[in-house]
Order: structure tokens, then sequence, then C-alpha cells
């Protein structure tokens, strides 16, 4: 299986593609937890990082204010069709 998703268009042949299909099979160990039915066990790796809390951990940037100001057209409350 390693081989076929390794060689699809998307990857264009780079090079850590292959390390990185092998280290994504090998974290996908589950644990039965109440609530949720099924986590994945912690797992350290280069590409691939599962918490201890059974959720991937993952690159959170910093949040970004957005400043939106104008009346009913920009919530789209009641617009009405051009005639």
């Amino acid at each position: 299986m390693v081989e076929v998703r390794a060689g699809v268009d998307a990857y264009q042949g780079a090079a850590w593609v292959r390390e990185y299909i092998r280290e994504l099979n090998t974290s996908y160990r589950f644990v039965w937890q109440s609530y949720v039915y099924w986590r994945c066990s912690p797992y350290q790796g280069r590409y691939v990082n599962v918490h201890r809390n059974g959720l991937r951990a993952t690159w959170n940037p910093p949040p970004v204010r957005v400043f939106t100001f104008g009346a009913y057209t920009v919530a789209s409350y009641r617009r009405l069709a051009p005639e």
C-alpha cells in the first residue's frame, strides 16, 4: 500500500513521501476510550505526532482578527435580489 500512495501525481516524486506514509501507517494504533470510543495511542515521529490525549498534534498559527464594516449587506440579512 505504501508504494501505491507514494506514487500519486500530487506528491510529484517528493523525497519525504515514502517515509511519511510508512510513519503514518505505524502511528495508527487505536485505544478504546469511553464516550469518544477510539483514540490513537501516543506516537512521536518526524512527520506524525499524536499527543497523549489521542489527537494529532498540529501546528496552530496565531489567531488573526478580521474586522467587517457594513450593514445588512455584510450579513446577507434580508437582502433583496436586484430587479
